[in-house]
C-alpha cells in the first residue's frame, strides 16, 4: 500500500495508539471488581471497555495488510505464489521475534521470581512446561502480550483457507464468523480464537472484496460515534456480569474500528502536510517489552506505597511503564542495532 495514501497514514498513527491502549489495560489494578468507587469506574471505562479495542483492531490491521497481493479474481496458483512469499516473509517477522521474546521473558521473570518471590529459578518452566511457556498456559504464552503474535502465526499459515471462504461465501462468512464471535463458543485449538478470526478475516475481507480505504459516509460515522458511548456507559455497568457484557465489548470494537480508521483517514485526507513515520519496530518491542516493566513497577508500588490500588497508582504504573519501554527501544537500539533489529523481526 502506499504510504502516502491517508488510510495508510492512519494505520501507522493507529500503531503507537493501539499500544498506548495495551500497556494502559495491561496497567490496571489486580481482580479489579466495579464497586461504585472512581477509582473502579475510571479503571473500568478505560482498560476494560475503551483498551478492548487495541487487540481487535491489530488483527484487523495485520488481516488487512497481509491481504495485499491476493485476490478473489486471481488463480489458486497465483494466489499461493503469493502466500509462499509471504509466508517466507513471516517467518523472520512473527516467528523467530516471538520465540525470541518469550525465552527473554521466560529468563528476566525466572530471575525476578527468584530474588523477589523466593521461588526456584525453574519455577515457571515447571509449572507450565516449556509448550505453557512458549505457546499457551490457559490461553497465553509467558509474555503475554504476545498471544496476539502466536495467532497471527497460525492465521498467516492458514491463509489459503481464509481466500477460500472470502471468494465463496463472502458476507455470509463474515456473518458467520460474526455469530462465533458473539457467541460463548471456544475454539478448542491453542493459538486460534474467535476474537483473532473475526478481526482477522473482517481485515481480509474488507480489501480483497471491497478494497476499503477508510471511507464512511459522516451521518453514519457520527451515529456509530453515539452506539459506541452508549456501548461504552452499558459495559462499564455490567462490568461484573461477563457473560452478558462480553458480546457488547465485542460490538463495541467492531464498531470503534471503523470509527478510528474513518477518523484518522478523514484526519490525513483534509491535511495531507501531516507525516508520519513507520512506527512498526518501535511498536512491536513496546508491547514485548511491556511486561517486564509493569511487573517491576506494580511490584514496587505494592510493596512500598499505599497509592498503587488507587487511581494515582493505575496512572503511574502506565505512564513509567510506557515510559521506560520506550526508553529502552532507542537505547537498545543505538548499542545494539542488529540485536534490535532482530527482536523485532527485520521492521524498518
Amino acid at each position: 500500500m502506499d504510504r502516502s495514501h491517508p488510510f495508510s497514514k492512519s494505520i501507522e498513527i493507529l500503531r503507537v495508539i493501539g499500544t498506548l491502549l495495551v500497556v494502559l489495560l495491561h496497567s490496571q489494578q489486580d481482580n479489579l471488581r466495579l464497586d461504585g468507587s472512581l477509582n473502579s469506574i475510571v479503571q473500568i471505562s478505560l482498560s476494560s471497555v475503551i483498551c478492548t479495542v487495541a487487540v481487535p483492531l491489530f488483527f484487523f490491521i495485520s488481516g488487512y495488510l497481509f491481504s495485499e497481493g491476493f485476490s478473489v479474481d486471481k488463480s489458486f496458483s497465483d494466489n499461493f505464489s503469493v502466500y509462499k512469499r509471504k509466508i517466507k516473509s513471516r517467518f523472520k517477522s512473527l516467528v523467530i521475534p516471538y520465540f525470541l521474546w518469550n525465552v527473554l521473558v521466560l529468563i528476566a521473570f525466572s530471575v525476578m521470581f527468584y530474588f523477589i518471590k523466593k521461588e526456584p529459578i525453574d519455577f515457571f518452566l515447571k509449572e507450565q512446561g516449556v509448550y505453557g511457556v512458549l505457546w499457551s498456559y490457559h490461553g497465553f504464552p509467558i509474555d503475554y502480550s504476545l498471544w496476539f503474535v502466536r495467532d497471527l502465526i497460525v492465521l498467516s499459515l492458514l491463509y489459503p483457507i481464509i481466500i477460500f471462504i472470502v471468494k465463496f461465501t463472502g458476507e455470509v462468512g463474515l456473518m458467520t464468523l460474526l455469530i462465533l464471535l458473539l457467541s460463548t463458543i471456544k475454539i478448542p485449538v491453542d493459538g486460534l480464537n474467535t476474537t483473532s478470526l473475526f478481526f482477522f478475516f473482517w481485515g481480509s475481507f474488507m480489501n480483497m472484496k471491497y478494497a476499503w480505504k477508510g471511507k464512511i459516509n459522516s451521518n453514519l460515522l457520527k451515529g456509530l460515534i453515539i452506539i459506541s458511548f452508549l456501548l461504552s456507559v452499558v459495559s462499564v455497568a455490567l462490568f461484573n456480569n461477563e457473560i452478558i457484557r462480553r458480546p457488547i465489548i465485542k460490538i463495541f470494537d467492531i464498531i470503534s474500528i471503523l470509527i478510528l480508521l474513518s477518523s484518522f483517514t478523514y484526519l490525513y485526507e483534509k491535511n495531507a502536510y501531516l507525516r508520519t513515520v513507520n512506527y512498526s519496530p518501535m511498536t512491536f518491542f513496546i508491547i514485548a517489552f511491556h511486561p517486564i516493566i509493569i511487573f517491576c513497577v506494580k511490584h514496587l508500588l505494592d510493596n512500598y506505597f499505599q497509592s498503587f490500588n488507587s487511581l494515582l497508582g493505575y496512572f503511574f504504573v502506565f505512564i513509567i511503564s510506557f515510559a521506560l519501554s520506550y526508553a529502552s527501544y532507542f537505547i537498545l537500539g543505538t548499542l545494539f542495532p542488529k540485536s534490535m533489529r532482530l527482536l523485532t523481526g527485520g521492521r524498518k
